[in-house]
């Protein structure tokens, strides 16, 4: 018998993918170094992270997102340092601990990428406060043609 997935077209994956998409949405997905998120362990190929939709492209086609990281890496600079913003493992129950959404760089993902997350867990959503610091702290980080891209400017 095939599966769920097996039965849907990719317009049909993208379309679905659009209508599950939100804005301030906390998804989890797998990683590879292709995305820019390297391996955390030697031999490993993948990595396990939450992130936040952020915004997307007026085509729908490009999802603009933010890494959540459960610790800031001690190797970045000061500047870097400055640009993770603190999310309370209070107000998100499904973390261990405080972590930290690095808003240093709006990451992208296409749309077929994201369809990815319809087969994985979605975890809720940043509050509407969190958001409002986040895009405080995006516009002083990122490029204004990268905000405007995804609607934050």
């Amino acid at each position: 018998m095939p599966s769920f997935e097996e039965l849907l077209s990719d317009l049909s994956k993208e379309s679905l993918a659009e209508t599950l998409l939100n804005v301030r949405g906390i998804y989890h997905l797998r990683f590879t170094e292709k995305d820019g998120i390297k391996p955390k362990n030697p031999g490993d190929t993948y990595r396990d992270k939450f992130f936040v939709v952020v915004g997307v492209d007026s085509k729908q086609s490009i999802i603009g997102y933010l890494i959540l990281n459960s610790e800031i890496n001690i190797n970045l600079g000061d500047k870097f340092k400055k640009l993770q913003y603190k999310i309370q493992q209070s107000n998100y129950k499904f973390l261990e601990h405080d972590s930290f959404l690095d808003c240093s760089k709006i990451r992208e993902m296409s749309m077929t990428k994201f369809c990815e997350v319809l087969y994985a867990d979605t975890y809720g959503f940043l509050s509407t406060n969190d958001y409002d610091a986040v895009q405080g702290i995006l516009v002083y980080s990122n490029a204004p043609k990268l905000l405007k891209r995804f609607g934050l400017l």
